[in-house]
């Protein structure tokens, strides 16, 4: 670490680190309550160290399916890579060092809705959404699933109107688990992936009262926010690299233990 880097450091400002050599997957971590500073090595990392009253709790990883998937997409788009048949229990390991508590992982919690509308112009899309979240299953991931509502919408200007279909049940459904009273009984620590405003006033509340919870958001590919940033204790970001470093294998095990093999679509 170069002096300059170190001084600020050890001064509690922000500081950012690269979890990839090309840059192409960052964070930036802000400092978290209590004069804890999230900056590996911890005390069950190589050259780490055990500090009394560290290292209790696991951090509970909530995934807002919808956001990622269409970041997945962008990702996609832009560099070419295949990155949808992600290993999310695999990724929210990776980023244990930024966050306070326990050297594992504990619950992660795939919130998403299978999109019923567009089968007809999509054939397989339910059987995709599906395949891959019986391997996520298979991986510990525990899924919830809502739905999508209908909204008939008007253009202003022509006066043309049609139907709009929109997930607004994963929002609340984060919300409610990270607002959940056995959340703060069992957790200390809460991850959220996720890049929707919808959440700020969720993780304002969670991080208020005498039972407070750390709330850190990782920001999928493309999907930073201001809003969500400083509301959160820290904020990391999710890029290229790191989708690509965690990928299931091609044929990955179900939840029956068969093999499962990885959309044609995907590939």
């Amino acid at each position: 670490m170069a002096r300059g880097d170190l001084n600020a450091y050890q001064k509690g400002d922000i500081c950012s680190a690269f979890l990839d050599r090309d840059r192409a997957a960052t964070h930036t971590v802000k400092r978290l309550p209590h004069g804890y500073i999230p900056w590996p090595p911890r005390g069950c990392d190589p050259g780490g160290f055990f500090v009394l009253g560290a290292n209790r709790q696991p951090p509970l990883c909530l995934i807002d399916g919808f956001n990622l998937y269409h970041s997945l997409r962008d990702c996609e788009h832009d560099t070419d890579a295949r990155v949808r048949w992600l290993d999310l229990r695999s990724l929210c390991e990776s980023l244990l060092h930024v966050l306070p508590g326990e050297c594992a992982i504990g619950e992660v919690v795939y919130f998403s809705a299978l999109a019923h509308h567009i089968e007809a112009s999509r054939p397989g899309t339910i059987e995709r959404h599906q395949r891959y979240m019986d391997v996520l299953r298979a991986s510990g991931v525990t899924t919830r699933l809502g739905q999508f509502k209908r909204r008939r919408v008007v253009c202003p200007v022509c006066g043309a109107a049609r139907d709009r279909y929109e997930e607004k049940e994963t929002d609340v459904a984060i919300a409610s688990r990270l607002l959940a009273p056995a959340t703060r009984e069992r957790y200390g620590v809460v991850l959220v992936v996720t890049g929707d405003t919808d959440l700020v006033p969720a993780v304002q509340t969670a991080r208020s009262g005498p039972s407070a919870l750390t709330v850190a958001v990782a920001f999928p590919y493309r999907r930073v926010n201001r809003q969500l940033r400083f509301a959160a204790d820290a904020s990391l970001r999710l890029g290229r690299a790191s989708y690509l470093r965690h990928q299931f294998p091609r044929a990955a095990p179900g939840s029956d233990g068969s093999l499962v093999s990885r959309p044609t679509e995907w590939s």
